[in-house]
């Protein structure tokens, strides 16, 4: 009895000296893959003929929103079809103007060219403050975060405008480029759209906000994604939106991109994603009766009479080259050894307090200063100064 109690002893002995030399030995953090570049230019984009899809955007005239059937993105000036001057009394709203006239009448509509300064549009659609989110849906962003299931979280912010500030405060503030599915109908059911509006998106992300919620038994709940990327300003939209005539042919072969000051850290091509958009509002469906923790509170994907709502944005999920990297063997070890000597056996989300101040140290993290920009042809534009408040 006395040896098993001399070895148990022992055992914690060295196991308790190996969390103290563990805790003092720093290791330079990874950094994300980058590749060098002078950065992308965001004054010209390739927008779809008409044949293929239609392109909105949103400009202000003396005091009233407009709305432009756009024909051309060149050296910073955006070019169309001025709608509320063609269309009188018309909504300036694509959405609306889209169900009230449709496709064919859209797209064979002429008029004089009307042109807008790309960096004075406004967000392309209002939209609601509940949006359907998808994690882990690209396979190179499974391996970065070692999680091998894609899942669903509801994301609880509003859209704001392509180059609206984002505040780093005391977030872990991270990355995130995807393509945005917009409704622009209620959905119901086992009924596929005829039409889905597209839009280029960010998913900011506090990592350290879903790190400390997160489910660590089973990361593919979606415990913690709310929290953790539904603070205010989190999702800045591009400055286009577009509704392709076929959006199943349309979406694959777009090429999204972003870039932290000035390097290319992320390409995503939506024709690699794990669940495509049929499988993604299928499973939106087959899990409305799911909740997740937010604000001591519970909150559901975003539902309205059975169907998803109007407006709604889905966004698609993101590729690899996100800042975020899952924490190594020795940051689990100090985690553990934390959370067993500090007595903290009820509260197991102290197992990732370690990481979380090596990742705050590491200074990895978006900065007040920095710059994140995404584009995309044939989609449109996001540029964001992060800022400290």
């Amino acid at each position: 009895m006395k040896r098993t109690l001399y070895t148990l002893l022992a055992v914690i002995g060295v196991w308790f000296a190996c969390w103290q030399v563990a805790a003092r030995w720093e290791v330079a953090p990874e950094t994300a893959p980058s590749a060098r570049s002078s950065g992308p230019a965001l004054d010209t984009l390739v927008i779809a003929p008409r044949s293929e899809a239609l392109t909105f955007a949103r400009f202000m005239r003396g005091n009233e929103p407009h709305l432009l059937l756009v024909d051309a993105f060149q050296d910073g000036q955006v070019s169309g079809l001025d709608l509320h001057a063609l269309l009188p009394g018309s909504p300036a709203d694509p959405v609306a103007l889209f169900n009230a006239l449709g496709y064919a009448a859209l797209q064979q509509l002429h008029g004089p060219t009307t042109q807008v300064e790309a960096g004075t549009l406004l967000l392309p659609f209002t939209g609601t403050d509940n949006q359907v989110a998808v994690g882990v849906n690209y396979r190179e962003h499974a391996e970065e975060t070692a999680v091998s299931d894609s899942f669903l979280f509801p994301k609880r912010t509003t859209a704001t405008v392509h180059n609206a500030p984002v505040a780093a405060r005391e977030h872990l503030l991270d990355y995130e480029v995807e393509l945005g599915f917009v409704l622009l109908q209620d959905l119901p059911a086992d009924t596929p759209p005829d039409y889905l509006g597209l839009v280029l998106a960010s998913d900011y992300t506090d990592r350290a906000m879903l790190m400390r919620h997160v489910n660590l038994l089973g990361v593919h709940s979606g415990a913690g994604f709310t929290s953790g990327k539904s603070h205010p300003g989190f999702m800045p939209v591009g400055n286009l939106l577009v509704i392709p005539k076929d959006y199943e042919q349309f979406y694959p072969s777009l090429a999204l991109e972003l870039w932290h000051n000035g390097e290319q850290r992320q390409v995503a091509r939506p024709s690699e994603m794990v669940w495509d958009i049929q499988r993604i509002m299928a499973q939106t469906f087959a899990w409305q009766e799911r909740s997740w923790a937010w604000h001591g509170d519970t909150v559901r994907l975003p539902f309205k009479g059975g169907k998803i709502p109007a407006r709604t944005v889905i966004l698609s999920g993101t590729p690899g080259g996100v800042i975020y990297r899952k924490p190594s063997p020795r940051q689990l070890f100090l985690g553990v050894s934390e959370w067993a000597f500090s007595l903290s056996w009820l509260r197991p989300q102290a197992v990732v307090e370690p990481f979380i101040r090596e990742e705050y140290r590491s200074g990895r993290y978006l900065q007040a200063g920095d710059q994140v920009v995404m584009r995309a042809d044939r989609l449109g534009t996001v540029s964001n100064s992060i800022v400290a408040e």
